[in-house]
């Protein structure tokens, strides 16, 4: 089975070349399979940044509300197994193997892509153990996105901002526009705090489709070392600051306005104790994370996923927050896709920077950085008002990731860049443990 998964060309390795454009497949696909997307309740999740940890959250507080919770998001960071997850077992070998089993004559005349079939894993899994609700993130976009086959309960767009130009556009506008594509008619839409461009735009497809728009408030307030978010007075939740990373924080309060609306709708397990075990249990329930956080108790290493502008920018406040810029030491790797002037100018603030290429076709090599790296800096030196009047020196190669247990032993490491660095992050210090994992 996984020799066989391995053949199907994935997002990770093939970019764009990897995607089946439409939806005509995987909808007659689950259509032959008995349409499993509609045997349960589900809230579909879409944004730039912060689905991942919007869907986790969510899923958290519906376990701890006594709610059997299946829960499918992506991409995986060391076994394809962690994208699908009820409670907190994650799809067993056993399981795939029943599912090619029963659906293989289907499969065989209908291919699909990687994501489409593990999101048609994902359905039927849900379906033959019978979840009462199911948290489904999207791969990309939102519109021709292979999860936007569910009649959900509620949708949330978490954020909107550049990424994926060459496939959902060049402007907020237009990426919007895509991302607006998971609202359903008169099924009610979450917004988080959005630009404002892009905010018109689903504000408008919304209202054309008789959808209630909620806007995730942003009333949040600080007290005694702990962040409180208010959403009404009967809805007031207090979360111990060192439980959650800067972008858990930020995609709370849409959770809660998630929360607030499956309560309206007939969902009265949850409740406040459920809200508050949920987010204490979140690291339980989830603890690969995508997001910052530390992942080896002995050394002051973190890894955060951030692959674009917003969620680099995001990373470079959190790193502040524990040490000045240049006390640390970057260690990344990088999509070909993802490198521009507007990255590499927000990691260049770093201290020491090295870049590890990955393994796959569609990851960045060391040339390619550096010819990005060299044109970006050329630029900027060029423009009077550049905060970077002299060109910082280039990234250092990492040929081979073993290098890092012994040369960054003492030091406060960030490794970043890629979702798909991880599992060779973590395989190169498998012997070096203890890891968080």
């Amino acid at each position: 089975m996984q020799e066989y998964l391995r053949r199907v060309p994935t997002f990770a390795n093939q970019g764009r070349g990897a995607i089946n454009p439409g939806l005509e497949t995987i909808q007659r696909v689950l259509d032959l399979i008995g349409s499993p997307q509609f045997a349960y309740p589900t809230i579909h999740i879409a944004g730039t940044n912060g689905k991942g940890t919007t869907s986790r959250l969510l899923a958290s507080i519906l376990m701890e509300s006594g709610l059997k919770t299946g829960i499918t998001t992506s991409p995986h960071l060391l076994s394809f197994h962690e994208r699908i997850q009820i409670g907190d077992e994650k799809i067993t070998d056993e399981q795939f193997l029943t599912f090619f089993r029963e659906t293989g004559p289907v499969l065989k005349q209908h291919p699909l892509s990687y994501f489409e079939l593990m999101t048609a894993a994902a359905f039927w899994h849900f379906a033959k153990q019978q979840v009462d609700v199911a948290v489904v993130e999207t791969g990309l976009g939102g519109r021709l996105d292979a999860t936007n086959v569910v009649l959900p309960v509620c949708s949330i767009i978490t954020s909107i901002s550049m990424d994926h130009t060459d496939l959902l556009g060049e402007t907020l506008e237009s990426i919007a526009i895509e991302k607006g594509g998971i609202i359903k008619s008169g099924i009610p839409i979450i917004v988080s705090q959005l630009p404002p461009q892009a905010f018109t735009v689903l504000k408008d497809i919304a209202s054309k489709k008789g959808s209630p728009l909620w806007k995730t408030p942003s009333n949040t307030i600080d007290r005694n070392g702990d962040h409180v978010i208010l959403l009404e007075p009967e809805l007031i939740v207090e979360v111990n600051r060192d439980q959650f990373s800067d972008v858990d924080m930020i995609n709370l309060p849409t959770v809660l306005t998630c929360v607030k609306i499956m309560q309206k709708k007939g969902f009265t397990q949850i409740d406040h104790e459920s809200i508050r075990n949920g987010l204490q249990a979140y690291r339980r329930y989830f603890p690969l994370r995508s997001t910052f956080s530390k992942i080896n108790k002995e050394k002051s290493w973190y890894y955060d996923g951030a692959h674009n502008v917003e969620s680099i920018t995001l990373l470079i406040t959190q790193l502040q927050k524990i040490a000045p810029l240049h006390k640390w030491t970057l260690v990344f790797s990088m999509m070909k896709d993802k490198l521009n002037a507007e990255i590499l100018t927000l990691l260049s603030r770093i201290g020491r920077r090295y870049f590890v290429p990955v393994n796959t076709d569609r990851a960045a090599s060391y040339e390619d950085l550096l010819t990005c790296w060299n044109a970006s800096f050329s630029k900027a030196d060029k423009n009077e008002t550049s905060l970077n009047p002299q060109t910082p020196e280039p990234p250092i190669l990492l040929q081979d990731l073993s290098e890092i247990s012994g040369r960054f032993s003492n030091e406060l490491v960030i490794f970043t860049g890629s979702f798909y660095f991880y599992e060779p992050l973590m395989n190169a210090e498998r012997n070096h443990r203890p890891f968080h994992t």
